[in-house]
């Protein structure tokens, strides 16, 4: 396979597959195991991983997998200010 075509990539950031402490484990409902918001560093970090990944595709979607309250859409807010203000190219939308 000498030439690849990637049309899309999406980065899915889910701090309960990796992070969830032992003792939460045992928690019943997606907003009590969902409860992380992201500090700035870590956007910081994971912005400059997404512009590296959607200069490889033509697509790239980002799905940020925490739910309880506004973090979501809070967090999303920061890292589509932290990719915009890069000057990468990328484009950022809701």
């Amino acid at each position: 396979m000498g030439h690849v075509n990637v049309r899309a990539g999406h980065a899915v950031l889910d701090r309960e597959t990796y992070s969830t402490p032992i003792n939460q484990k045992s928690l019943t409902t997606s907003a009590e195991r969902l409860n992380y918001d992201y500090h700035t560093l870590e956007l910081e970090e994971l912005a400059g991983k997404i512009e590296t990944l959607s200069r490889k595709v033509r697509t790239t979607a980002v799905v940020l997998n925490n739910n309880y309250q506004d973090q979501g859409q809070r967090n999303a807010r920061e890292l589509m200010g932290i990719i915009a203000r890069s000057g990468s190219g990328a484009s950022s939308s809701p």
